[in-house]
């Protein structure tokens, strides 16, 4: 290769490493933040769970989470 085709080349790696440590932090930090805002809304169904009389349906809509995940959440609170 000339040098001009090696420094482009070079120059052509280094731009697809940084692309590609962009989207991969990009796709960690999404990813971490779903998981965050997973167990908050977890976190929150227990309270509702063990300080309130509120029924399953209730608190799912107010944490978005399945109602069947509710129903499993009680029972293992409860069991």
């Amino acid at each position: 290769m000339t040098g001009f085709a090696e420094r482009f080349r070079e120059q052509g790696l280094e731009q697809g490493l940084e692309q590609g440590l962009e989207q991969g932090l990009k796709r960690g930090l999404e990813k971490g933040l779903e998981r965050g805002l997973r167990e908050a809304r977890v976190a929150t169904a227990r309270k509702l769970i063990e300080k309130t009389r509120m029924d399953n349906v209730s608190i799912a809509e107010v944490t978005e989470l399945p109602e069947a995940e509710i129903q499993a959440l009680r029972s293992e609170i409860s069991g």
